[in-house]
């Protein structure tokens, strides 16, 4: 039987949000909301390795995609920076303070959920280009990807259920 165990607490600069981590570079990269920046814990040394700017208010979600860090902020944008070096690779502009975000690469698509309106913005992960925006309902916040049905989950909190969106 298996029993978790802390190891380690390491401080950070502000309030965390979304975390991801990389089996590339054995890193955790973790939104930090009020200095709107992306900190870098190290995995194997247990502290963090470097911080990256990021130019819009309130990292939220985070997506690492090879060497690229996708990061939805309440700024009301989805911006890319370089996973190693933090350099500003683009942005897009989202109708609304964001939350979730879900990658497919094979469809190289980015799915954002922005509670307020009620949408996700569909996102070509190489132009930075929104190519959708789909309706959930007010306060829809939370989604979930199914790479192998190509099968997007929006959870609806008004209605108490959920929908389905397939990508064709």
């Amino acid at each position: 039987v298996y029993e978790m165990q802390v190891i380690a607490t390491i401080p950070l600069p502000g309030r965390p949000r979304w975390a991801v981590y990389d089996p590339d570079t054995e890193n955790i990269y973790a939104n930090v909301q009020t200095l709107a920046q992306i900190v870098v814990l190290s995995a194997m040394d247990l502290q963090i390795a470097r911080a990256f700017n990021v130019p819009v208010a309130g990292p939220h979600g985070l997506v690492v995609a090879g060497e690229r860090l996708f990061c939805a902020a309440d700024g009301e944008a989805l911006v890319a920076l370089h996973r190693d070096t933090g350099a500003v690779l683009g942005s897009v502009a989202l109708p609304g303070e964001p939350d979730v975000v879900m990658h497919d690469p094979a469809l190289a698509r980015l799915y954002v959920a922005i509670g307020s309106p009620g949408v996700v913005s569909v996102i070509d992960d190489h132009r930075l280009e929104t190519v959708q925006t789909v309706s959930t309902e007010s306060g829809a916040h939370t989604i979930g990807w199914n790479p192998d049905t190509c099968t997007l989950y929006a959870f609806l909190p008004q209605s108490g259920g959920a929908a389905g969106f397939v990508e064709q």
